[in-house]
């Protein structure tokens, strides 16, 4: 009797578990796989970098429980993605955002801020031409269409991808904070002392067109070094200096900076004798990277009229970002 009803019960069950739905996917990526920075207040977020490995990407609307509302310059370089899908929350997507990856398939929400060289393939041109419209846009052959529902991608015409110096909308601009912190090493000094190392704190404050960034920066810290105050007695110098530069960056590759600042530094000889001194100074830096991440050489000058030191300028090699 026992057998004959769990026969029964099997027949009952068996159709309605085979005729019901497998498990959705779920909407959104792993939060884990974003890296992200809290904007203004800390009430919402932009994220900055990707540590997954989805080529098909996803992003939430919220990770940390914190609204996404944008994704900050080469957040996502050179992933490997083919196609993405950015949440309604998400209001600016900043310069080379998307660039370095082959994605034919963008799902965007509408009147979002995009930089003309957030995506590749002339995607940001498109999407602006076209009102700013919520939809998914498939690139074939060259060309953008809009798919404005789900099922296949539209097979009728579209429009030419372009890549315009000045599209509708590429112009956004916001303002970009930064602190970065340096290691110089002086390879000629002809300063206070061959200051070897000369550690840094950069502070800045720059205006971001998409094609280059320009702002002021503070800096100072300190250094350590040998000294050669004459010819005749060696030792030891150390001391802090602190300055002000205007820094200009082209297109997250090279970098320029002019400043002017104070060096206050001791030094003490092999005959145990210590002299101070103050010297104004003007720096120039060339560098390769962005106000985050670059090496390059500088130049400082030091105004002197002592005649203690016969030394009037340093040249060394600087690393900032570390």
């Amino acid at each position: 009797m026992v057998k004959k009803i769990v026969f029964l019960l099997v027949l009952f069950i068996t159709p309605i578990l085979l005729s019901a739905e497998a498990p959705s996917p779920p909407q959104f990526d792993d939060e884990n796989d974003f890296v992200i920075e809290t904007v203004g207040t800390g009430l919402v977020a932009r994220i900055s970098g990707y540590n997954g490995t989805n080529t098909e990407v996803r992003i939430p609307m919220q990770i940390r429980r914190m609204p996404i509302v944008g994704i900050r310059e080469r957040a996502f370089y050179n992933r490997g993605f083919t196609s993405v899908s950015i949440p309604n929350s998400v209001i600016l997507i900043e310069s080379q955002a998307f660039i370095g990856n082959e994605i034919t398939q963008i799902t965007i929400g509408t009147n979002v801020s995009c930089y003309e060289d957030a995506f590749g393939f002339g995607f940001a041109f498109f999407y602006n031409e076209n009102g700013r419209r919520a939809g998914t846009y498939i690139y074939r052959d060259g060309l953008w269409s809009i798919q404005p529902g789900p099922g296949p991608a539209p097979r009728g015409e579209g429009i030419p991808a372009q890549t315009p110096g000045a599209a509708p909308g590429g112009s956004d601009l916001s303002i970009d904070y930064y602190a970065t912190f340096s290691l110089a090493i002086g390879l000629w000094d002809y300063g206070p002392s061959v200051q070897i190392p000369n550690p840094g704190l950069h502070l800045g404050l720059l205006l971001n067109t998409g094609s280059f960034k320009m702002g002021i920066a503070g800096q100072g810290l300190g250094f350590v070094g040998l000294a050669f105050p004459d010819l005749e007695d060696t030792g030891f110098s150390y001391g802090y200096y602190f300055g002000s530069s205007i820094e200009l960056f082209f297109h997250d590759t090279f970098g320029f900076n002019i400043g002017a600042g104070i060096i206050r530094g001791f030094f003490r000889t092999e005959n145990n004798t210590t002299t101070d001194y103050l010297f104004p100074f003007v720096e120039i830096n060339l560098m390769m990277g962005d106000e985050e991440d670059s090496w390059g050489t500088y130049f400082r000058y030091y105004f002197n009229d002592s005649d203690k030191f016969y030394n009037k300028f340093a040249l060394g090699i600087r690393r900032r970002g570390f």
